[in-house]
């Protein structure tokens, strides 16, 4: 998996975010993803900062969040399945969250939880799913 390496995607993402306090959730996906591929860290570790980021994180740090589980399914296929348990996430702002990244999902994954999206309660997640499908 490429990234421009640890230091310079924390840098970016402060940045992003805006301040190192708003970039906290983000952060520690980062480092959990580098230590991940340098060996010290398991797929659970990173999957834990990666689902606390996409449920609790701000604006900036959950769209980034998604963005680094897409890139892991490459080379970590088995962590392509929290898309799938928080597709069906108590909270429709995760879900909607999901609904945002499901068009870059990879098949079948996309269309099962295309399926499942489109016939949510919230309106709002429903409604970002239309003309997204496959």
């Amino acid at each position: 998996m490429f990234t421009f390496g640890r230091a310079h995607e924390v840098q970016h993402a402060v940045r992003f975010v805006g301040s190192p306090e708003k970039a906290v959730l983000l952060v520690a996906v980062i480092e959990a993803v580098h230590d991940l591929l340098e060996g010290h860290d398991s797929e659970v570790v990173v999957l834990g900062c990666l689902r606390t980021a996409l449920v609790e994180g701000q604006s900036g740090t959950w769209e980034s969040a998604g963005g680094w589980l897409r890139k892991l399914g490459t080379d970590y296929p088995a962590t392509q399945a929290l898309w799938t348990e928080l597709a069906a996430h108590r909270s429709a702002t995760v879900r909607f969250r999901v609904a945002c990244h499901v068009e870059d999902l990879a098949e079948p994954q996309r269309s099962e939880i295309s399926r499942l999206l489109l016939q949510d309660p919230s309106k709002r997640v429903r409604e970002r799913l239309e003309g997204k499908t496959p």
